[in-house]
């Protein structure tokens, strides 16, 4: 589907956006919601509750070799220094108790309420995921009943706060030595594998969801919707949104997610693209991220930063978040929200 070129976000509804209280370059990346975000959430870096450590006897098992580090940041936007961090993730071992059977993911929340989307996702897609009996068996089959059962669910409990309000999702079942990535939106899943004594290769086990690639906007086109960057005072602004046919919102800048009402009027879409990958030795790690990561960080250069950190998983996290930070600082004067999960798959 192609990659997506800045933050994910959507824009505020038209009462609430005045064209001259933002940047272009701000414009350009965030999602314009400053004003209405609540101002209570996670705070800076944080591993917000994770820890191999922490885990029980079973968890623990479940875990076996593997090693995981978790870091998530909530980002700086000019006029709301209480923003929220929408960003949550997901880690998770011996779902449904079998041993052989993981789960991990990141979820970027966008618009007023995309953190309560993004709790709310990672509060019940484990459970919806667990009430599969073909989990094992058949877990791409699995993760698309899950995933529509959790839509379903989130449009009853949450009607209002979706309808502007949304959250991206990237999963990763892992049962036995096979990798289910499911993807909604723009964050992405990489696996890390070695190549010789010094090299890493990276393969992508997601594709960005992106309006103008040719098939979703088609998709978006038929439902009555329109594809196009923002127009304003500076002239077309930033990625490529979903627009309704008459009037300029909701102005989402990729074409699938979970939540987002009203753009799924018009043909945005919450069916998870499903990449299988099977390991092999040679697969070190696995990483689950937020945009706020790959804006400024390459695919190579977090496998690099994975490498130089292991077998410290939690390290291999901090770095990435952090080296993120800083280039979101020193190239946009904004911050995104910045999560990441990295998981150490084979001893190196």
């Amino acid at each position: 589907m192609g990659q997506t070129a800045g933050c994910a976000g959507l824009l505020r509804p038209p009462e609430e956006l005045n064209e001259s209280d933002e940047k272009p370059r701000l414009r350009r990346r965030l999602s314009l919601v400053s004003k209405l975000v609540d101002t209570k959430g996670t705070d800076d870096l944080t591993k917000a509750g994770y820890s191999d450590s922490n885990l029980n006897p079973e968890e623990t098992k479940a875990k076996a070799h593997m090693k995981c580090g978790v870091r998530t940041r909530k980002g700086k936007v000019p006029g709301n220094p209480n923003k929220v961090n929408q960003d949550r993730f997901i880690v998770k071992w011996g779902l449904k108790g079998v041993q052989d059977v993981a789960l991990f993911g990141a979820f970027d929340g966008h618009g007023p309420q995309g953190h309560v989307i993004s709790q709310y996702v990672v509060d019940n897609l484990p459970k919806y995921l667990e009430a599969q009996e073909n989990l094992v068996k058949d877990p791409t089959a699995a993760i698309l009943e899950a995933n529509k059962k959790l839509c379903a669910r989130l449009t009853a409990d949450k009607k209002e706060t979706e309808r502007y309000s949304g959250t991206t999702a990237v999963y990763g079942l892992k049962v036995g030595n096979k990798l289910y990535v499911a993807n909604i939106g723009d964050s992405r899943c990489v696996v890390c594998t070695r190549v010789g004594l010094e090299s890493f290769a990276t393969v992508a086990l997601s594709e960005d969801h992106k309006p103008e690639d040719p098939e979703e906007k088609r998709r978006i086109l038929a439902a009555g919707g329109r594809v196009h960057p923002l127009k304003g005072f500076y002239g077309n602004q930033g990625p490529h949104r979903v627009w309704l046919a008459k009037e300029d919102i909701p102005g989402l800048a990729m074409s699938r997610s979970i939540g987002d009402a009203l753009a799924h009027s018009v043909g945005v879409s919450d069916i998870p693209d499903i990449q299988v990958h099977e390991i092999h030795s040679t697969d070190k790690f696995a990483v689950w991220a937020s945009d706020g990561v790959w804006d400024f960080i390459s695919n190579k250069e977090v496998a690099m930063i994975c490498q130089a950190n292991a077998p410290d998983m939690d390290g291999a996290a901090a770095t990435i978040v952090n080296h993120a930070c800083k280039m979101w600082e020193q190239n946009e004067g904004v911050i995104d929200d910045i999560t990441c999960v990295v998981v150490q798959l084979n001893d190196m």
